[in-house]
């Protein structure tokens, strides 16, 4: 059997969309992506099982208004980008299909720059592809089972 290359965030099915663009009525969610350079990283937290990136505009002049967000992962997506060893100054291309559009509840001091009103946030789907530009990239694919009803069964004995 040969090995297949992996679908590309940037597949010809896919849109490019500008991060000042994003914005939770974005049409066509599932085919969008975006590229960006991690410019801030909150480590893994194991006890959470959370990790955060900041992610900006390739193009600095773009950054100023509306050109950053932040893209929480969530779960195995976390284990999944921590275990990559993504650093401040990696490239991305960021598959939008499994995002979920939290509302950005942070103290603006809190976080440098001006950013989008929302942040992204990635459980059991992601796609994205981390890498610089003068080495070659991975990519991270993560599709984990989702459970949406779980079975919780209960026994009580007396003695």
């Amino acid at each position: 059997m040969e090995d297949q290359p992996e679908a590309s965030p940037t597949s010809s099915k896919k849109e490019q969309v500008a991060i000042a663009k994003l914005d939770p009525s974005l049409p066509n969610l599932e085919s969008s992506y975006i590229k960006a350079v991690v410019t801030l990283i909150w480590p893994y937290s194991s006890s959470n099982g959370t990790l955060a990136v900041l992610l900006a505009e390739p193009d600095f002049r773009l950054r100023h208004s509306r050109g950053q967000v932040k893209v929480q992962f969530v779960g195995s997506s976390a284990r999944h980008v921590s275990s990559a060893g993504i650093g401040s100054g990696d490239e991305v291309v960021l598959n939008l299909d499994g995002a979920e559009w939290v509302k950005d509840a942070a103290v603006p001091s809190q976080t440098p720059g001006k950013g989008i009103e929302w942040e992204l946030k990635f459980g059991e789907k992601l796609v994205v592809q981390v890498g610089e530009a003068s080495v070659a990239q991975r990519t991270i694919t993560n599709q984990a089972p989702r459970f949406d009803k779980v079975r919780v069964r209960t026994s009580l004995f007396s003695i």
